[in-house]
């Protein structure tokens, strides 16, 4: 069966010891890219001669070089507007995609033409490049699978959003129909538009992991969840931009459940880092919440701060019950690779 064209897009700021590892997995897939574009966001650290040794040996890679650092989000949606192969995939310059994550996605894609991307799992990555476990994304069918529009909404409103952005191959067409990555949602920008597409169009899913995605600290998402106020403004305006922008995608009390499983994000993440910015958090967060629930909320959370089990209990029983009662245990305990398949 013949694959269509495939583009990755490798945005790098800094990340000249990674690049090495991140490039070779793009390269050595079983079905390589069409094209492969590697954009520098005007690195100081030695990149560009890393990429530029890459290039000097493989014509398939296109080198965008910036000489003002643009962001992750510009970078990639200047790169977007070049693309015109049928599908693209975005690959970060300090994760790396499994060996055939390119071309078991594409068949996917060209089997079902009607979704609008297609995704899987994924590992964890140490900082040293060390598998370790699978992220909390959830496994929403047991072998690969198309969700028409229906059976995605289904399996939003019964316990959000399954997709992950670094596994993630989008169909250019239909991504280029919603327009561009919204730069102000920042880490946030992909998962919107992920789940945008899957109301729209429907989207293919592997039950398996494609991808691994390295914890790094001063990471772009890292640093945005460390700080509260910047994930309140980013909730706002991605309600705003679903209200306005998207009228109907979701409805009203979707869209209420929508910002109850943001909170209840953004609040799990405080509780457990030791509510480093309590005051701010209650007050923004919780203010919209009945008094019961802001006034002994983070007081149980305080408590049980030493069990992330307990505490995605205590949270999600308050502001997502649903999620709680169905995913909350599931998400917190993963399972090995090999039990993968019983898991789901």
């Amino acid at each position: 069966m013949s694959i269509s064209g495939i583009t990755v897009v490798l945005p790098n700021y800094n990340h000249a010891q990674f690049l090495p590892e991140a490039i070779d997995s793009v390269l050595n897939q079983s079905c390589p890219p069409t094209r492969f574009i590697v954009v520098d966001d005007a690195s100081t650290d030695g990149s560009l001669a890393v990429i530029d040794r890459y290039a000097s040996h493989d014509k398939r890679i296109n080198i965008v070089r910036h000489a003002v650092n643009q962001g992750v989000v510009r970078s990639t949606n200047d790169c977007l507007k070049s693309i015109n192969t049928e599908y693209v995939m975005f690959v970060a310059a300090d994760d790396k995609i499994m060996p055939d994550c390119l071309e078991s996605s594409a068949l996917l894609l060209d089997k079902h033409k009607e979704a609008a991307f297609a995704s899987g799992l994924s590992h964890w990555m140490t900082e040293q490049g060390e598998l370790s476990g699978l992220t909390d994304s959830r496994c929403v069918r047991q072998t690969p699978s198309f969700l028409p529009p229906s059976a995605a909404r289904d399996e939003y409103n019964r316990s959000g959003s399954w997709f992950m952005g670094n596994t993630t191959m989008y169909r250019t067409q239909m991504l280029c129909g919603v327009g561009r990555f919204p730069e102000q949602l920042g880490p946030y920008a992909d998962g919107f538009v992920s789940l945008v597409l899957a109301l729209r169009h429907g989207a293919c899913f592997q039950p398996r992991p494609l991808s691994a995605w390295r914890r790094l600290d001063g990471s772009f998402s890292a640093q945005t969840a460390r700080s509260p106020e910047k994930l309140v403004h980013i909730g706002e305006l991605a309600r705003e931009k679903f209200t306005l922008e998207f009228p109907g995608l979701l409805s009203t009390r979707e869209l209420r459940r929508w910002q109850r499983r943001w909170d209840y994000g953004l609040l799990l993440g405080q509780a457990q880092a030791g509510w480093p910015n309590e005051t701010f958090s209650t007050r923004q967060v919780l203010g919209k919440y009945t008094l019961g629930i802001r006034t002994t909320l983070p007081i149980l959370l305080g408590i049980f701060r030493h069990s992330q089990l307990l505490q995605k209990v205590l949270l999600g029983g308050a502001l997502v019950p649903l999620d709680a009662l169905r995913g909350a245990y599931r998400r917190t305990i993963r399972p090995d690779p090999p039990r993968l398949q019983r898991h789901c």
